[in-house]
């Protein structure tokens, strides 16, 4: 099966994980497998079988009947290797997926505290073959789902290595997890992370796909305003920005509607964030620990962003083109320079990745430690990216912008939110009409990795071939 490139989009053969759950899937699991090695024909069969019973959710599914709960599925490379996959196709899938996300840890700013080393072992030694992920409305629409995967995979040919709870949460009137101010916290009703910031508020927007937030979501040019980001920028098998194909899987019907998942353990370090924020705040006159935060992030616990609070996702940063009012070397800027890099943003538009993340871990208040409301598990991001390149995109961004800041004047330093800073960390609040200079210097790690590795998020139909096996290397040109 062949297929030419415009052809139609099928929504109905897209995963839903790439259309996101937001605040209507709130309860999510993550399952962890992993298949035996040198199966016989016999017990792959029945490893096949298994797989194939739980039924995926697509895009379209989101879009219409609103489902109660969705069921999506990643591959990584061992997987794919243990369902039989022809070498001449598996060579085929690029090679930083190929050697998984443990390989690229100095590439990635995973040293120190995040070092591998530091990673369960099964993260380690990409023992992870699988994932599927159930995003459910209710917890007890999650229950029911979670009895339907133990008893697929419940063959002895599979085993679940581990599982993972995450669950979004809400700002509420009576949850405070500013660092001093009350009045600093997000509005009633917004979707938190645990550093009590508005989450989730800028995603790229691509063609073909929900183009309703492409204002602020999408690439920005002077003559044609906002446009949404080629499709082939999030899936294979469609042009990208330069008008390419990006490296994909051979068979082209198995890379198709398919994308690659980069999934990882983000540890939120609550009481270090509280504690060097309020100690640096009494250092310097006229500021307070909120206001360093929200110098840190880019964006006002609300989401408003500090140039123009009017706005929530709609801006460029021209107007403020040194920093002074949103940073050059804050978190968002660094994320998603938008047009600090001048007019033309190929640079950035080659670099988006679409964010899927989503919190494990209780809220903690304010007053209370993380150690008395999560003990040793913590709370932090399950951070999930979805590209059609990992190097291109999540690579580079983690290298080039979040653990290195030339490209924004700023040097060496690295993202003083959730880059390896490893207490030696500096960042630069430039002055303006309302506050000095400030330096915050000696920055920890507030934010540790705690495993994850890359994964292969296939089309609907493809997950299908690549389970049921029959793939043969004279597919490869097909």
């Amino acid at each position: 099966m062949s297929f030419e490139v415009g052809q139609p989009m099928d929504l109905d053969d897209v995963q839903a994980l790439v259309k996101g759950f937001g605040r209507t899937w709130c309860w999510c699991r993550f399952y962890y497998l992993g298949i035996a090695p040198d199966l016989d024909a016999r017990a792959l069969s029945t490893v096949r079988s298994s797989l194939k019973s739980l039924v995926l959710t697509s895009y379209a599914e989101l879009c219409g009947r609103s489902p109660g709960l969705a069921c999506n599925m990643a591959f990584g490379y061992e997987g794919l290797r243990r369902l039989n996959l022809p070498l001449e196709v598996l060579e085929t899938f690029p090679p930083e997926f190929r050697a998984g996300m443990a390989s690229q840890a100095v590439r990635n700013g995973d040293t120190g505290l995040s070092s591998p080393l530091n990673w369960p072992e099964y993260w380690r030694t990409s023992s992870v073959h699988v994932i599927v992920a159930l995003y459910a409305k209710t917890e007890q629409e999650l229950y029911r789902g979670d009895l339907k995967v133990r008893s697929a995979i419940d063959d002895g040919r599979i085993e679940l290595v581990d599982t993972q709870d995450a669950r979004r949460f809400l700002q509420t009137e009576g949850l405070a997890l500013h660092i001093e101010n009350p009045a600093s916290r997000a509005n009633d009703g917004a979707v938190l992370e645990h550093f009590g910031f508005r989450d989730g508020l800028s995603q790229p927007v691509y063609q073909g796909l929900d183009t309703s937030e492409v204002r602020g979501g999408g690439k920005f040019s002077l003559a044609r305003g906002w446009q949404p980001l080629a499709t082939g920028e999030l899936l294979l098998g469609y042009l990208d920005e330069a008008g390419e194909l990006a490296m994909q899987p051979r068979p082209a019907s198995i890379a198709r509607n398919g994308t690659f998942m980069v999934i990882r353990k983000l540890r939120q370090n609550v009481d270090v964030f509280r504690d060097y924020l309020s100690q640096r705040a009494a250092r310097i006159p006229g500021t307070d620990a909120d206001l360093l935060a929200t110098l840190l992030v880019g964006r006002h616990r609300d989401g408003s962003p500090l140039d123009d609070e009017s706005l929530i996702n709609d801006f460029t940063f021209v107007a403020d083109p040194a920093g002074n009012e949103c940073p050059l070397g804050s978190h968002i800027r660094r994320a998603n320079p938008r047009m600090s890099l001048g007019e033309d943003t190929l640079l950035v538009n080659r670099h988006r990745i679409l964010r899927r993340a989503i919190t494990y871990g209780e809220p903690v208040p304010h007053g209370r430690s993380e150690a008395e409301v999560n003990g040793a598990e913590g709370q932090g991001l399950m951070f999930i990216a979805l590209n059609a390149c990992i190097e291109r995109q999540f690579e580079f961004v983690q290298q080039q912008w979040i653990n290195y800041g030339n490209d924004l004047g700023q040097g060496n330093d690295r993202d003083p939110l959730v880059g390896a800073n490893g207490g030696q960390g500096q960042f630069v609040m430039p002055g303006n009409a309302e506050r000095r200079t400030i330096l915050c210097s000696g920055l920890p790690d507030f934010v540790t990795t705690d495993g994850g590795d890359y994964f292969f998020l296939p089309g609907i139909s493809a997950c299908d071939r690549l389970i049921s096996g029959g793939l043969r290397s004279r597919d490869i040109g097909k």
